[in-house]
């Protein structure tokens, strides 16, 4: 089996939408089946997705980032996207002690 994934064949087959970060050489994304409604925020910053997916009781918002490592950055940069039912996502780099790292960052 091929292990490379085919995305056009992916929104085919499964139905879904994938919403891309604006870094073109990957960075964050989000995959939502075309069914729900959904609006993405509009804003211009590489390497992260902000989307809500309204349904019919309440709205959920993903956000989805990627940090690459090395950056300086820090949670506190998102709580002016964060709603209720807010969903935070992605690969941030971090460095805990708990889960093996030699140190911790503020990440």
């Amino acid at each position: 089996m091929n292990d490379m994934v085919n995305q056009t064949a992916l929104d085919t087959e499964l139905n879904h939408e994938t919403l891309h970060g604006t870094n073109k050489s990957g960075g964050a994304c989000v995959a939502i089946g075309k069914h729900f409604k959904r609006l993405r925020l509009s804003f211009n910053v590489e390497n992260r997705v902000i989307v809500d997916v309204i349904s019919l009781s309440e709205t959920i918002r993903i956000i989805a980032i990627y940090w690459l490592s090395g950056q300086t950055r820090v949670l506190e940069e998102l709580e002016p996207y964060i709603i209720e039912n807010t969903v935070i996502t992605g690969d941030f780099n971090a460095a805990i002690k708990k889960w093996g790292s030699a140190s911790s960052d503020k990440r």
